[in-house]
């Protein structure tokens, strides 16, 4: 027999810079930077506590009730 599939209506959530958002296509980090049409140049991404290297955007899992804080540089002078 096969194993029960989950048919609930669910979804995934993180929390960016402090509220709720639906997890959706978003897996990795970079995922997230390109649904945020988001510069990851200009951005520093902290995920659950910790900074994500800008070179790890395209392997680091987003995962269910992770917490993510996205900074943006601002240039002046």
């Amino acid at each position: 027999m096969c194993p029960m599939l989950n048919t609930s209506n669910t979804t995934a959530q993180i929390t960016l810079n402090g509220g709720q958002r639906p997890l959706a296509d978003v897996r990795m980090v970079s995922d997230l930077i390109e649904e945020l049409k988001l510069d990851p140049r200009k951005v520093a991404i902290e995920l659950n506590r910790d900074i994500v290297p800008r070179s790890a955007y395209a392997t680091t899992p987003i995962m269910d009730g992770d917490a993510i804080e996205v900074v943006g540089f601002i240039g002046g002078g």
